[in-house]
């Protein structure tokens, strides 16, 4: 096996050259003081152009967990979309959240269509938790997809909800932008929907098995696009009786969506291009001497810089990363990470060139991200972070007390964390000099 530091190599994930949208559906400022255009489809709720923004107010008690719709409240804006929903094509819609005048007061955007006795998909968010839903039978019957439970800001935030069809598949792509910072993408996961009963996050309120079928029969013809409220608390009601959340700038997309490809090159400049099976590929990594892809459906492609592909047999991944650099003792071993839906991970190396799973920390669960370099690092939903690996231990020495972390990165010997507060710590070999007083930061690597 050829040594690391001649034989990096660069993988790049793109998609063929497109037009932009094909079709604005609509496009709402908020400028209409009667916000004429935006119905009432449910709830004790009132609509309010304040400022030029949709403010929307509701009054109630607290959440009933055996009636959630309750405490659901909605207005829509017609949409009308081909029938059915063209192969390779995305159905966009997104809206800005401004506030919400509590914590438990839940924005979310939401598509409604006429099937199933009412049926649809939508973004639920608040200040520390989101989740992804497919619903039909008017509410009666959900199925979650997407879970996490992590600190998101909750203001001047944009929140997207695209559909894409691919083939018999639907993948619900959610994202969450920060507006103060030129859009920068504070959150970003697409889930692939299958014909099948997908796998699902049970014993949430409401929440139950998937439904057979291909998803994107749910989307088209005429429906709504709808901005809500939801209170979320079981034991109390809202402040004074009342609930609020403020919109601007709503709109929905038909675009279409080209596939993405794969191409690697190493130092010398030489492709080896990906094979033709990698398609619907989502996220990329590249190691010291190994490439993986990550799939819609969640699992990986392995190849080296000859184009040989390896197996690994990993389903149900949602992030990966890959070290550039040796393993302790071992120049010519890199290792690879692969994080979970159901927030566990898998850590494993090219050792003679065959899948070899490495040990993580005993009871490693609730992961959000990872990190790799000469060791590892995982991010938990609660803001704390775990290493191992480092054959130094430097990199391994997790300063106590450590909390309120957003992201994590990693090199040889060397660990970096972000704080929520914007702050930055390093620990390891050469690796604590951080700049004085660098603050207001929003991504580390």
């Amino acid at each position: 096996m050829t040594p690391k530091n001649s034989a990096l190599l660069t993988i790049a994930l793109g998609t063929f050259v497109s037009t932009a949208c094909a079709s604005t559906i609509f496009r709402d400022e908020f400028i209409d003081p009667q916000l004429t255009n935006w119905v009432w489809l449910i709830g004790n709720a009132t609509k309010t152009n304040l400022n030029q923004q949709f403010l929307l107010s509701a009054r109630c008690g607290r959440m009933d967990t055996n009636n959630i719709m309750a405490t659901h409240f909605a207005y829509g804006r017609t949409i009308q979309v081909p029938e059915p929903l063209a192969n390779d094509w995305t159905l966009e819609g997104r809206a800005d959240l401004i506030s919400a005048s509590e914590t438990n007061a839940w924005a979310d955007v939401h598509y409604l269509w006429n099937k199933l006795g009412g049926a649809g998909h939508l973004l639920w968010k608040d200040s520390d938790e989101l989740y992804l839903v497919k619903w039909w039978n008017g509410g009666a019957r959900m199925a979650l997809f997407l879970e996490e439970r992590l600190p998101l800001k909750n203001t001047n935030v944009t929140l997207v909800l695209g559909l894409t069809r691919r083939d018999s598949n639907l993948e619900m792509n959610v994202r969450v932008l920060d507006n103060d910072e030129g859009n920068a993408v504070l959150y970003q996961r697409t889930v692939t929907d299958t014909p099948n009963a997908d796998p699902v996050i049970l014993n949430r309120v409401g929440a139950g098995p998937d439904m057979l079928g291909e998803a994107w029969h749910l989307i088209g013809g005429s429906g709504y696009f709808e901005l809500c409220l939801d209170w979320a608390d079981q034991d109390h009601g809202p402040a004074n009786g009342m609930a609020q959340i403020t919109y601007d700038n709503a709109e929905v997309n038909l675009c279409p969506s080209p596939r993405p490809y794969v191409v690697a090159w190493d130092q010398s400049g030489g492709g080896n291009s990906a094979s033709p099976y990698l398609t619907n590929v989502v996220a990329v990594a590249s190691g010291g001497c190994h490439n993986l892809a990550l799939r819609a459906n969640g699992t990986l492609a392995q190849w080296d810089s000859s184009g040989k592909e390896y197996a690994n047999g990993l389903s149900n991944v949602v992030a990966i990363t890959a070290s550039a650099v040796g393993i302790g003792p071992f120049p010519s071993r890199c290792h690879f990470l692969a994080l979970r839906a159901d927030g566990t991970v898998v850590d494993w190396d090219d050792l003679i060139e065959v899948y070899h799973e490495r040990a993580v920390p005993s009871g490693l669960s609730n992961v959000v991200a990872v990190a790799a370099g000469t060791h590892s690092l995982a991010l938990r939903a609660d803001g704390t972070v775990v290493a191992w690996g480092d054959y130094e231990q430097s990199a391994t020495n997790v300063p106590p007390g450590l909390s309120n972390v957003v992201a994590v990165a990693a090199n040889s010997l060397q660990s970096l964390v972000l704080r929520a507060d914007g702050t930055v710590l390093a620990w390891g070999d050469s690796a604590t000099n951080v700049p004085s007083g660098l603050s207001n930061v929003v991504a580390v690597a």
